[in-house]
């Protein structure tokens, strides 16, 4: 880090008063200033501990809607867990989505979309399952 420091003199005058010239100011306040050039301090870090709880409740509201379609899913938590990654500072979502790939199994949308992709190609529907048998009566 390199920095330098220097002395600001401000000048505090009531409202709507101001010395005349040649006048030295009623009051003063010296302060200390830094100025950074440099830094490799992240300017902020991801709350590990929240966006696993995020990750975690993502996971069980998926398990509740997916019909126990592994595909169906992985998109219902994907696709919550990038709405909740959206919200964070642009600095932190890369590293959100690296945990929320490494213990729960999130998959990108074009991951996603390759998966359907294929499912279309197979004869399954956009849950995973084989058309004819889905209890949500895709492809029947």
């Amino acid at each position: 880090m390199i920095a330098d420091a220097a002395s600001a003199v401000f000048f505090i005058h009531p409202p709507g008063f101001l010395p005349h010239a040649g006048e030295p100011p009623d009051f003063s306040l010296k302060v200390s200033t830094m100025s950074t050039i440099a830094c490799d301090t992240p300017v902020s870090s991801l709350d590990e501990s929240a966006w696993q709880a995020v990750c975690k409740t993502a996971a069980e509201q998926a398990q509740r809607g997916c019909g126990l379609s592994w595909d169906h899913w992985v998109t219902l938590f994907s696709s919550e867990i990038d709405m909740q990654a959206s919200r964070l500072p642009e600095d932190q979502r890369s590293h959100a989505l690296d945990i929320a790939t490494q213990e729960w199994d999130y998959a990108t949308p074009a991951e996603r979309q390759e998966a359907q992709d294929w499912n279309a190609e197979n004869g399954f529907c956009t849950h995973g399952i084989e058309l004819g048998y889905c209890p949500a009566g895709c492809g029947s």
